[in-house]
Parts: C-alpha cells; structure tokens; sequence
C-alpha cells in the first residue's frame, strides 16, 4: 500500500472520466497523459489520491496497533506510502530513503549484511 495505490487511483480516475485504458505504470511518475490529443493534468488527481492513500494506510495503523498506538514516541515509516504516512500522521518521519528501508532492514534481520 503506498505509491502503487496512488497510481492505481489516477489510472482509473483517468480512465473513468475519459473512457480511456491507462494503466498503473503509464500515470506513475507523468505529469500529464494525453487523452484525444489534450494534455491531461494528474496533479490534482494525484494529490487527491496521496491524501485518500495516507489516511487509509493511517485508519489501518490504528487500528492494527490499537490502544498501543497512543503509547508511542513516534512512527518510523518506511516503503513505498512513507511520505503518505508523515503528511497524514503528526510525530511519524521517514528515513532518507524509505522506499529501500524495509528491503534493508530484511536483508539484514537474514544477516546478509
């Protein structure tokens, strides 16, 4: 759950709106997609994805952890929602590269170092 969600939400924004097929990895990392010769703004429709994508993940934390939730310092998110986590959830922070600190943490838990 994270950036793949947020793709998946502008591609079928886009898709319903305009009855065109773009798929997740084509909406990604652009800007605009071109639909009947118009350039199409996603940046809207990405904010809005990011912010329903963070609060989903922030409810499921909750109520993952529950009770337990209001007893931590804090929240150190990594992967691919992290920057979704610490827009949405006061106190959360993400390390320099989150997408890659989860990988890391289980390469090393298998003591691959």
């Amino acid at each position: 759950m994270g950036t793949g969600a947020v793709a998946k939400k502008v591609a079928d924004a886009v898709n319903q709106q305009y009855q065109v097929e773009y798929a997740v990895a084509e909406v990604e990392e652009r800007a605009t997609v071109a639909v009947r010769g118009q350039k199409i703004d996603l940046t809207q429709r990405r904010r809005e994805a990011q912010r329903a994508t963070g609060l989903y993940i922030a409810r499921a934390l909750a109520v993952a952890v529950g009770s337990e939730l209001d007893k931590l310092i804090g929240i150190v998110a990594v992967g691919g929602g992290s920057t979704l986590i610490t827009q949405i959830m006061p106190g959360s922070l993400a390390p320099a590269d989150p997408q890659w600190a989860n990988a890391q943490g289980y390469w090393q838990a298998v003591g691959a170092s």
